[in-house]
């Protein structure tokens, strides 16, 4: 079934994207932690971390997972640790992998030139968006003195410039840090669009939580969360390559629990996005199916949820919708007529022939009578029975007279052979 496969798809994906976050987090919290230095008896690094190769480590998740850029945010306080950590940041932008993080590009100009040092920033609330040094705060937050930077990415191509950018300084972002914080728990984005896409595609980042001890070490109490993988993906990943070629003109209502909509027309491997809102036909409301995207946030008050809702359209009914049937069954009308017909056709023939010979028989007898009057047509056939009688007595005497002289001639013989 085309929606219980789409439906199973879109889960499956999610739960994808979530384990590969979860798996790159545990990775830091095994060899950055709070066990981890203890061990060798060195103090918490957090929050100057940097992982080394990290675009070779991260090749492999972020092709699993299937999105588009995959980071590494440590949480930054504004007066406890700011000025420290963006130190730490210039001296350690070497190992980035972009030498313009580091040096600022001479062909271009303020702010497409600025590096590492520059600090963390983030963007203008008017109109312009121009980059400006992050205040340190965020008003409507829960946590309006921390700022949650991108520090490591991957691929960094594209996208050396979102390093240092303050993700909690922007309203979809921080919704859902702020969440992932408080609740410790993996969280997702409301639907926004990235700043390398041109075109319209919604997209949204799931941020999974980095500790500093695992829970199965310590109290849920003392285990505090000091930075986030995130994982930046598009929503039309997750509905493409899943139905035949021949299936066409499923459409898909991405919806948000933010009130958000945006539709997609699948058509075999290829998904199109018809744009904001709910457009599928009202008609096919009856035949629509809807399936939750489950992340561990049932129960969590306020935290963006997604839900996707299937629907038929006109395109997808005429592959279900044919005629073949009717023409199936004419053809054996058809067939069980022509038999019919033909059976018929041959009764009628053979009846014709019976009355034709009856015909002709009666027709041959009264020739007959007329030439041959009833006496003489007796007299005739007592003749005939006559010669029939003689011819019978002939042949039987013929018989006797042979046998006779058979017998004679026997017993002349036996004579002979007696002298």
């Amino acid at each position: 079934d085309s929606v219980d496969k789409v439906a199973v798809a879109f889960q499956h994906r999610i739960d994808t994207k979530h384990d590969t976050a979860k798996t790159f987090s545990a990775m830091i919290t095994s060899r950055y932690g709070n066990v981890a230095q203890g061990a060798v008896g060195k103090p918490p690094l957090w929050p100057n971390v940097t992982i080394p190769d990290f675009q070779e480590q991260t090749a492999g998740s972020l092709h699993i997972a299937d999105g588009r850029a995959l980071s590494f945010n440590p949480i930054i306080t504004q007066n406890v640790n700011r000025l420290q950590w963006e130190a730490y940041a210039t001296e350690s932008a070497w190992i980035l992998g972009d030498e313009h993080l580091t040096t600022p590009d001479p062909a271009a100009v303020w702010p497409v030139n600025r590096t590492v040092s520059f600090g963390i920033y983030s963007r203008s609330r008017d109109e312009n968006r121009d980059v400006i040094y992050d205040p340190g705060h965020a008003p409507g937050s829960a946590y309006t003195d921390v700022m949650v930077p991108v520090w490591q990415i991957a691929p960094i191509k594209t996208n050396e410039k979102a390093v240092m950018f303050n993700q909690h300084s922007e309203t979809n972002r921080q919704q859902a840090l702020d969440h992932m914080m408080q609740h410790k728990v993996p969280t997702l984005t409301a639907i926004l669009q990235l700043v390398q896409d041109v075109e319209i595609r919604p997209s949204s980042i799931l941020f999974y939580p980095i500790f500093d001890t695992f829970s199965s070490i310590v109290d849920d109490e003392e285990q505090h969360v000091v930075g986030t993988v995130s994982i930046a993906f598009s929503w039309d990943t997750l509905l493409n390559r899943i139905l035949a070629d021949y299936i066409k003109g499923m459409i898909c209502v991405l919806q948000s629990s933010n009130g958000q909509e945006f539709s997609y027309s699948i058509s075999g491997n290829t998904v199109m996005l018809l744009g904001e809102g709910d457009q599928h036909n009202p008609k096919y409301d009856k035949y629509g199916r809807h399936v939750k995207a489950k992340l561990l946030l049932e129960g969590k008050e306020k935290m963006t949820t997604y839900q996707l809702h299937m629907y038929p359209s006109q395109e997808f009914e005429k592959q279900y919708v044919t005629n073949r049937a009717s023409i199936y069954a004419s053809g054996a009308v058809l067939i069980f007529l022509f038999t019919s017909f033909l059976f018929l056709l041959y009764d009628y023939l053979v009846e014709d022939r019976q009355k034709r010979t009856e015909r002709l028989a009666r027709q041959t007898g009264t020739i007959v009578e007329s030439l041959f009057p009833a006496a003489f047509r007796e007299r005739l056939y007592k003749i005939h029975t006559s010669n029939d009688t003689d011819q019978s007595r002939r042949g039987s005497t013929e018989s006797g007279v042979g046998s006779d002289a058979a017998r004679a001639s026997i017993t002349g013989t036996s004579n002979a052979d007696d002298d």
